[in-house]
């Protein structure tokens, strides 16, 4: 079909000269359609026809979020023996460890190195599923990348997510009442971080493993961001254990605290967010101006890190008076100790 004909132009006046109503091109276009610039949008051409709407997009990372909190796969032996001293240690008395039995365990969670590999493995494992599912319900590869349009909105859905977490928090800093605890914060953060995993899966799965800085649209920096405003949310916080005191039925100020809940949680957040950021770190994804950043913001959250794991180690032995108390304290002290060594390892290894 040919495109209509813009008319041609009229001839300009001489200076001074009247111009006359008549003289002016009187032809109408075909349709009323002038198109200056037939080849604007032909690269465009409907392209999220074949991709996924736009409420698909919101809801696809969302839907994947309770695969992702089960990318830390672990042994089942040891699985097992965490979640006995996870029981023991919730159900010890006057919410105290006095009651845990902490002799053959001495961490909550693997070695690096051995995490890093089953974390790797469960990537690869979760990809050729979701290749091979994918081949077999609608019989062609992976999916398509994302539009831009899509890509836009994931961002705008995760910058109104921590836009929540920042009024929350601003809301905590104005009361005394413990409202919005450090450990809510970090479940908020840990949604967050893993719609953002999703979305690297998702990139992973395009290019089979074979991964470049063109594969991304900033994920990465909104890792080193986060980690920023988590260093300033930490300061904040006089705890992040939320632990308490209560008066013991010897008349004695005894600490409680719930360490599935607290302690758990905090070690298993930051251990699943290093596994993550050496990955990408060891995919090149970070550049150097990246990785000097976050360098700088990671060697500074975990003093503060570590800060708070000592306070609590300090608290802790202050209430302890028996001996038997003593063993008990001085063995929750090592694990406690073992899991604050191990928090951003594997990055500072890497940007070392």
């Amino acid at each position: 079909m040919s495109r209509p004909q813009s008319p041609p132009s009229p001839v300009h006046p001489a200076p001074n000269e009247e111009i006359r109503p008549d003289s002016l091109p009187t032809t109408q276009l075909q349709n009323d359609d002038l198109d200056l610039n037939p080849d604007l949008y032909d690269d465009e051409k409907e392209e999220d026809d074949n991709r996924l709407d736009a409420p698909a997009m919101n809801e696809q990372p969302i839907d994947k979020v309770s695969n992702a909190n089960h990318i830390q796969s672990q042994v089942q032996q040891e699985q097992a023996d965490y979640n006995i001293l996870v029981t023991d240690l919730s159900s010890s008395d006057n919410g105290e460890f006095n009651a845990a039995d902490l002799q053959n365990i001495r961490q909550l969670t693997l070695p690096f190195d051995e995490e890093y590999q089953l974390f790797k493995a469960n990537i690869l494992n979760s990809n050729t599923q979701t290749r091979e599912s994918s081949i077999s319900h609608n019989g062609n590869g992976p999916t398509h990348k994302l539009s831009s349009k899509q890509q836009s909105r994931f961002i705008n859905y995760i910058d109104e997510q921590l836009l929540q977490i920042q009024r929350k928090f601003i809301k905590q800093q104005s009361t005394e009442t413990i409202i919005y605890p450090f450990v809510l914060l970090i479940q908020d953060l840990d949604s967050i971080f893993d719609i953002i995993w999703v979305s690297i899966l998702n990139s992973i799965e395009q290019q089979q493993q074979q991964l470049t800085h063109a594969s991304l649209f900033g994920q990465q920096e909104y890792y080193i961001k986060i980690l920023g405003d988590l260093e300033d949310f930490i300061t904040h916080y006089p705890t992040i254990f939320n632990e308490s005191w209560q008066l013991s039925p010897q008349n004695k100020m005894v600490m409680t605290i719930d360490f599935n809940q607290t302690v758990v949680t905090i070690v298993k957040f930051f251990i699943k967010l290093d596994l993550q950021l050496s990955f990408i770190r060891d995919e090149n994804w970070f550049n150097q101006t990246q990785g000097v950043r976050l360098k700088v913001i990671i060697e500074r959250l975990r003093i503060q890190i570590l800060n708070k794991f000592e306070h609590l180690i300090t608290q802790r032995a202050s209430t302890t008076s028996t001996s038997t108390s003593t063993s008990s304290g001085v063995q929750l002290r090592e694990v406690l100790e073992v899991e604050a060594s191990k928090i951003f390892e594997g990055i500072l290894e890497r940007l070392s």
